[in-house]
């Protein structure tokens, strides 16, 4: 992820995956993708460079929820699956619906446990009703994850005492 200072009021959600990559490869690749091909967001620009701090999350721990709300605000980021009708006139095609907050976007915005649900729910693309019937029929699985910020000034002096 992206950010940049709060004055300027652009913070930049960032890519990534859930399935394990090579480190290296993995943050070099997520970091131009987010930067560069985001279509949430234009590109950022070369004066916007020295502004900028890199965030990454590295996700662990992953677990299956025995029920929806079966996680801890402040500890876990939470990935929801359901499938649902297409539409109420043909119940017969469904869809698959998949969606992810980080622990650290959740504590950030300050949401309620069902806040992070609902919001995962048309995060996924839903945009019919949320019942508690189907609140209560997610697939919940929670995680943690270590973070880890770097400012292009600290980045730059690194790159500086390498060479």
């Amino acid at each position: 992820m992206w950010v940049m200072p709060r004055v300027m009021c652009r913070c930049l959600v960032g890519m990534g995956t859930l399935k394990p990559v090579e480190l290296h490869r993995g943050l070099s690749d997520y970091a131009l993708q987010s930067a560069l091909h985001d279509l949430r967001f234009s590109p950022i620009s070369l004066k916007e460079v020295k502004m900028l701090t890199c965030r990454v999350s590295i996700l662990h721990s992953f677990e299956s929820c025995s029920d929806p709300l079966d996680w801890k605000l402040g500890t876990h980021g939470v990935t929801i699956a359901f499938t649902a009708a297409l539409c109420s006139f043909c119940p017969c095609g469904t869809c698959r619906y998949t969606a992810t907050l980080l622990p650290e976007v959740i504590s950030e915005e300050g949401m309620s446990q069902e806040a992070v649900l609902e919001k995962l729910v048309h995060k996924a693309g839903y945009r019919r009703h949320c019942s508690p019937k189907m609140m209560r029929s997610l697939e919940v699985t929670r995680f943690q994850s270590t973070v880890c910020n770097l400012d292009f000034q600290t980045f730059a002096l690194k790159q500086e005492a390498l060479s």
